[in-house]
């Protein structure tokens, strides 16, 4: 049987696991702290709480964590690379690579600022990734990762920026289709409230391969305002 959940963690120190059929908590998990971030792995079967210097691992239905990493100085982010391969950095200015079921560690260094941002894309190689990092200097780096070993294959500097936030897109077709079609038509009083004051966004664009490539992105950024 397969069942559905979600777990969201507050600021009353709580992490709650909610049944999505019933929408009923499955069970409450008390915390020394406020988490900071809930993070899923890729077939569901664990999350992971983000607990400013530590990391605790989650099986939906136990309650419990199976497994718990530190840290000196804070963890400001984490991402699942596999259902057991799992990623994070912070203000260390290093990467940890930790192997759940084996407990196996291996460590990346080469930022010379806090990191702020992880995201991957899937290899064809079995059992490797390209890990994308970035730090709060405008530093990205590319890794080629598998579950022993990590080698920088390229990167780029931003300038003038200071990122907070990254997502690795790979799916420019199909991201095209997707908005070409029509959105659904909303009824006059669902319709949103217009702002008094609209909330400027800027996003930066950058081309992967060029990155890759080792090449300095200075005005290659495209800027779009939403």
């Amino acid at each position: 049987a397969v069942v559905s959940t979600q777990s969201t963690g507050s600021r009353d120190k709580t992490l709650k696991t909610w049944s999505l059929i019933t929408g009923k908590p499955v069970h409450t998990v008390n915390l020394n702290s406020i988490p900071d971030d809930v993070i899923w792995n890729t077939d569901g079967s664990t999350y992971a709480i983000l607990l400013e210097k530590s990391i605790k691992v989650f099986q939906p239905h136990s309650g419990k964590p199976v497994r718990t990493y530190t840290s000196d100085r804070r963890i400001v982010c984490c991402k699942f690379l596999s259902s057991t391969l799992l990623a994070y950095g912070g203000e260390s200015n290093s990467i940890s690579i930790v192997e759940i079921e084996s407990n196996k560690c291996q460590t990346i260094t080469g930022h010379s600022a806090r990191i702020k941002a992880l995201d991957f894309v899937r290899s064809d190689v079995k059992d490797h990734y390209i890990l994308i990092s970035v730090s709060s200097d405008g530093e990205v780096k590319i890794w080629a990762l598998s579950r022993d070993n990590h080698d920088q294959i390229g990167g780029t500097t931003l300038f003038n920026h200071r990122p907070v936030c990254m997502c690795v897109y790979t799916g420019e077709k199909q991201f095209v289709k997707q908005l070409s079609t029509p959105a659904p038509v909303l009824k006059h009083q669902e319709l949103p409230k217009k702002r008094k004051t609209p909330i400027k966004r800027r996003v930066l664009f950058a081309n992967l391969h060029a990155i890759q490539g080792g090449k300095t992105i200075k005005r290659k950024l495209k800027h779009k305002k939403t």
